[in-house]
């Protein structure tokens, strides 16, 4: 028994050590990495950070963006948006770590694509884990949101994988595509939308997920920024869940003081997408420089 005990603890350390040497001493500018955590430092002040799904991810996945917002624009920002359609309660998450860390945000900016409202699958099910370093902290965070089995498992056994030892830093620099207008004919449009809402409108979800944004704006409250919610611009038209999303957004607003700014339906020239949904380099400048500037200069 006594000989068992120690091949189990020899066992469990070795797997710790593995956990942190593929997971602990890395370090990541923000457009080197899909993880959150490793590019979220500690005790650092920042003008806005911002939350959101791949749509988000753009101002720091190209290096030219972030550096415009850097450089250009004089802002110095977090970029915690998750690729592949993340969801909004992942994003809960990464701010509560944010904070946790002993950083602070002039501004939480959370870019809400109504579709994320929607859909259990982006946000429980949803595949981040597996780029996101192995934390015993984050790991709790995870189960004390009740993440399926599965979902925290990947998170574990993920970090045993050959991409975890020989993973390198990866840089794109920016996004010149224009968009083929094929994709913003009627049945392109349609596609995508059923991929946005491959749960369609479920209202059960919906009041749960809507609950995560409350969440956020109280948050935000309490560490002393000041929050914007933003619909960013698509050459998809109103998706099936923005009316449902405003109206709660702005019962909202009657009880908690946050700006709000649809920009849905404005940038409607092809030359400023890469694709349907996704601003390119042009388009991100554009709607960095007239958009979320002012938006979060309060004018």
């Amino acid at each position: 028994m006594v000989h068992a005990g120690a091949i189990v603890a020899v066992n469990v350390a070795l797997a710790w050590a593995v956990l942190w040497a593929t997971g602990s001493y890395r370090s990541y500018a923000q457009w080197e990495t899909d993880s959150i955590l490793y590019a979220t430092p500690r005790n650092t002040p920042f003008d806005f950070v911002s939350l959101g799904t791949s749509r988000t991810r753009i101002f720091s996945e190209f290096k030219a963006n972030h550096d415009f917002v850097a450089h250009d624009l004089g802002l110095r920002f977090l970029n915690m948006a998750i690729p592949f359609g993340g969801g909004i309660l992942p994003e809960r998450l990464f701010l509560e770590n944010f904070f946790d860390r002993g950083n602070s945000a002039k501004t939480v900016v959370v870019f809400l694509d109504p579709f994320v409202l929607f859909s259990d699958r982006l946000n429980r099910e949803h595949r981040f884990v597996y780029y996101e370093p192995f934390r015993m902290r984050f790991l709790i965070k995870l189960m004390a949101n009740r993440f399926p089995a599965e979902r925290i498992m990947t998170y574990v056994r993920s970090k045993f994988g050959r991409y975890w030892f020989e993973r390198d830093p990866m840089t794109k620099d920016r996004d010149e595509r224009v968009v083929d207008m094929a994709h913003t004919d009627p049945a392109a449009q349609r596609k995508r939308m059923e991929n946005l809402y491959p749960e369609g409108l479920n209202a059960s979800h919906f009041a749960r997920y809507s609950r995560e944004v409350v969440r956020i704006l109280d948050m935000a409250s309490d560490h002393g920024s000041q929050a914007l919610i933003v619909i960013l611009p698509t050459l998809l038209g109103e998706e099936p869940g923005h009316k449902q999303t405003i109206a709660f957004l702005e019962q909202c607003r009657a009880q908690r003081p946050f700006m709000l700014y649809d920009w849905s339906k404005t940038m409607q020239e092809a030359r400023f997408f890469a694709d349907h949904d996704h601003l390119n380099h042009e388009g991100f400048k554009h709607m960095a420089q007239h958009f979320l500037l002012p938006a979060l200069k309060g004018s």
